[in-house]
């Protein structure tokens, strides 16, 4: 079953993800300007994105999320490589990552926005991930078996509105102990009031400390509950190998 909480803008699904937006607020509440992350979550494509927009236009990260979902819906319908339970991931990284490239050159300086996606994808062989990235918003891949957490995007300042391509499109290999974690960059206030850690460390250790739908909360109510976030942030933690057969579309924040 879902939940969803419009005062902390979250959504959650038990075992399979939870998703949250807070704002730089130290109190958490909302601020009248308005809150640049948003994220996007389609169980119907079984997709989930992240984005961050600057503060001279907050609505730009939910106006791009809305519109590459328009884009992913119509490919859905139009190319066979993106239909029935076995993808042909390749050809569906090509046919991704072209149309994105397409809408990322109609979108203005001014509307400029992080994006970080990540798609599962069935296969012949098993699940597998792919990526699609511009900015300094996060894309982590956990391996609970070994205990280990690796960043899969590459930070960097190519915005969607600057840059007229996608900095990063990556397949990723899924495993039964596989979790992934997509985060704006405000969440790297987390590390900063603590000694010997940083993000990955302490993105590792949630996953001991609450079931996977509740970390988004543990994270901005329990470890950032004495510090006063500089930045809005925006975190989806999710388990790649688990679906609740749903159609919803959630979208949040950028408003």
């Amino acid at each position: 079953m879902i939940h969803i909480d419009k005062e902390k803008r979250s959504v959650i699904c038990p075992g399979f993800f939870g998703a949250r937006i807070s704002d730089c607020e130290s109190d958490n509440s909302f601020s009248p300007e308005g809150i640049g992350d948003a994220y996007l979550i389609s169980l119907k494509r079984n997709y989930f994105a992240i984005a961050d927009s600057p503060e001279w236009n907050f609505a730009a990260s939910r106006e791009f999320l809305l519109k590459f979902n328009e884009q992913v819906e119509r490919l859905f319908k139009e190319n066979s490589a993106m239909g029935g339970n076995g993808y042909d991931i390749d050809e569906l990284k090509e046919v991704l990552v072209e149309s994105t490239n397409q809408l990322i050159e109609t979108i203005e300086f001014l509307s400029s926005t992080t994006f970080t996606c990540l798609f599962v994808v069935p296969s012949s062989s098993g699940l597998r991930g792919l990526a699609l990235h511009n900015g300094d918003s996060c894309l982590f891949k956990v391996d609970l078996h070994k205990n280990a957490i690796s960043q899969v995007s590459n930070t960097n300042m190519h915005f969607i509105g600057r840059s007229k391509k996608l900095s990063q499109a990556r397949i990723i290999e899924i495993e039964e102990d596989t979790r992934f974690v997509l985060c704006t960059d405000g969440l790297q206030v987390l590390s900063r009031n603590r000694r010997n850690t940083n993000l990955e460390k302490i993105l590792l250790e949630s996953f001991t400390q609450a079931e996977i739908d509740r970390i988004p909360d543990l994270l901005i109510d329990d470890y950032g509950g004495n510090i006063e976030f500089n930045d809005d942030i925006g975190v989806i933690v999710l388990d790649p190998n688990m679906h609740n057969g749903s159609k919803d579309i959630f979208i949040n924040g950028g408003e």
